[in-house]
């Protein structure tokens, strides 16, 4: 499968929740207000098993994310 964007891009933005290394297709998941990537955790069990599945975090998720890989610089 091709697509746009690098997988590091990709995992800058989204979280990829589950699926096949090598998928036919991908659902990229946004969240209702509120609400963060663990609704999407149970859904690639209950989908065809050549779909991926990719969640939008929040931004709080996203900050937390590069906080915990020490990617934050300190001014």
């Amino acid at each position: 499968m091709t697509g746009t964007g690098t997988a590091a891009s990709r995992a800058r933005w989204l979280v990829r929740i589950g699926g096949p290394a090598q998928p036919r297709a991908r659902l990229i998941c946004i969240p209702y207000a509120g609400a963060g990537t663990v609704p999407y955790r149970t859904w690639p069990s209950q989908l065809p098993a050549w779909l991926e599945v990719w969640a939008v975090p929040p931004q709080n998720e996203r900050f937390l994310t590069l906080f915990q890989l020490g990617r934050l610089e300190r001014r």
